[in-house]
């Protein structure tokens, strides 16, 4: 239980500073871009706990291994389906999922051990994880038919 509560705290909050970022653009693109940032934080919380909780359950069978790709996996999965709850009535919104995920484990190898030493590991997290979905936002909006939040 521990591990779930730490996954959603420290998850919560490094989304947070991530759907800062992309609120910015957001805004004056999307009428309801307000709720951007509470959803992924929500996302954000409870993908963490998703992560943790089931990272720590197969573990205990004795594949950590297992346990850690299969936690990591529908932690980012969880959080890419939040978001995208908000995207849903947007075209083509059903990639954010995958740009999501692709985008936050690309960015753990490229925007940590590759760019991190050149601007910090928040910095090229960020600028991954960024370049990644932020590519895939602007082809979702350049097409939408969208004035309000998903029903």
């Amino acid at each position: 239980m521990e591990q779930v509560v730490v996954g959603a705290v420290a998850a919560g909050g490094v989304v947070g500073g991530i759907a800062i970022a992309q609120w910015l653009i957001m805004r004056r693109q999307l009428s309801w871009a307000a709720w951007w940032l509470p959803a992924s934080v929500l996302g954000g919380l409870v993908g963490g706990a998703v992560t943790l909780g089931v990272w720590d359950v197969v573990s205990a069978t004795g594949r950590e291994t297992l346990g850690a790709v299969l936690g990591i996996l529908a932690g980012l999965s969880t959080f890419g389906v939040v978001q995208w709850l908000l995207l849903r009535r947007v075209t083509q919104a059903g990639w954010w999922v995958l740009a999501s995920v692709a985008g936050l484990v690309a960015a753990g190898p490229l925007g940590v051990g590759v760019l991190g030493h050149l601007i910090g590991d928040g910095g090229g997290f960020g600028a991954v994880y960024g370049a990644i979905t932020g590519a895939r936002f602007v082809a979702a909006i350049a097409r939408r038919p969208v004035s309000g939040p998903a029903a």
